[in-house]
């Protein structure tokens, strides 16, 4: 069959209501084209430390974050960023993934966050690297301030322009979940095999050990209650908490994610989800539409199982440049989390299985009306629905 022959699987349906994005409020921030709320918290907090930065982002490439850090470093802060140091996103036959950018975009995008964490090594700032791809964002500035979001300290989450990334944050003011985060942070600090180190002018890369070290966190997340996916150790408290959220859901569920698919390599969610419509849950998706175009295109998406759950009454919707990630549950449960819906983010046994870190709240949360606030204004700009064909 020729792609001219290829039959997409649905389309894009436009409704002619004007959608206007979610706005920051005081604990929820947001990043948009017409937004920088949440960059500038961001900054303010590195900026503002005096003791202690911990940074924890995937992807590095934004000038200002490299240069607000090694300021810092300049005032004698002592500094640890985890990141993406070996590129273990992947690419080629062992690390298949879908929905990504071309090959040479994201080969230009790690060569850009190269070049930044290595500016940060020269600066004399410890860079390190879980076995699994660091997929949370997080920021703690002086053991008190930290910033649980879904942007990338990278130009497309940060930047404000016309394609800039949809992004959303959240200002942990709780000193006992401030606690929580630094003492995961630490553990998963002192079980990394990864780092960049200076000799002299040059930087280089650093295994320890035999490299197949996992990080150290399932205990600690375990007896805190933190909701954690690592896959090198088998623990998905995430995963668990966005199924435990639809199973206990009764008239209404809003996923935010930038992808959604492949929920069948995922059972107890798809399982759930299914249950849930068959109870007469309303169950939303919202996404990045133009994330699976190529896939569109070619008749893959919405994949077999993504397209079973249309069928059983799921809307999948989308916002432009959507990365933002969360789960409202009734109106009564919240889940702040950086997984996208899918198998790379949900499960383990692949080396592309991406560490992840979220946090629930609930109506006794100070934040909890802000977060309902900013889910139900995503889905209201979420204006274009898929619909099979």
């Amino acid at each position: 069959m020729t792609a001219k022959q290829i039959t997409p699987v649905g389309h894009w349906k436009s409704s002619d209501e004007a959608a206007s994005l979610p706005w920051s409020s005081q604990f929820v921030l947001v990043n948009s084209p017409e937004c920088v709320e949440l960059t500038d918290r961001l900054l303010a907090a590195i900026e503002s430390a005096k003791k202690t930065l911990w940074v924890a982002s995937p992807f590095i490439d934004d000038d200002r974050f490299v240069q607000s850090l090694v300021r810092a470093k300049a005032r004698r802060v002592r500094i640890k960023v985890i990141t993406d140091i070996r590129n273990n996103r992947g690419r080629g036959k062992q690390y298949v993934t879908r929905g990504f950018q071309s090959e040479s975009e994201e080969a230009t995008k790690f060569d850009a966050h190269q070049s930044c964490i290595r500016e940060l090594a020269r600066a004399r700032i410890s860079c390190r690297s879980p076995t699994h791809y660091p997929h949370f964002k997080l920021i703690v500035a002086d053991d008190r301030i930290a910033m649980l979001s879904s942007a990338n300290l990278t130009q497309n989450s940060l930047g404000g322009n016309a394609n800039s990334s949809v992004e959303v944050g959240l200002a942990v003011d709780r000193q006992d979940q401030v606690d929580q985060l630094l003492l995961l942070l630490s553990h998963l600090w002192n079980s990394c095999p990864f780092s960049l180190i200076l000799n002299g002018n040059d930087v280089s890369f650093e295994q320890h050990g035999s490299g197949e070290q996992i990080a150290a966190v399932a205990n600690v997340a375990a007896r805190q209650g933190l909701l954690v996916n690592s896959p090198g150790e088998g623990f998905f408290s995430l995963t668990k908490a966005i199924v435990a959220a639809v199973d206990n859901s009764l008239s209404g569920l809003i996923f935010a994610s930038m992808s959604f698919f492949e929920t069948n390599l995922v059972p107890q969610l798809e399982d759930a989800v299914l249950a849930a419509l068959a109870r007469g849950v309303q169950v939303t998706a919202i996404i990045r539409p133009e994330h699976f175009r190529e896939e569109e295109k070619n008749g893959k998406y919405p994949d077999p199982s993504t397209k079973r759950l249309i069928e059983s009454g799921l809307q999948l919707r989308g916002v432009t440049g959507l990365h933002a990630k969360g789960l409202l549950g009734d109106q009564s449960e919240g889940l702040v989390f950086s997984a996208n819906i899918n198998p790379f983010s949900l499960t383990g046994g692949r080396e592309s299985n991406h560490m992840e870190m979220g946090l629930k709240l609930t109506a006794a949360d100070e934040c909890f009306s802000d977060f309902t606030g900013f889910m139900n204004d995503l889905k209201q700009a979420a204006n274009r629905q898929l619909v099979l064909a």
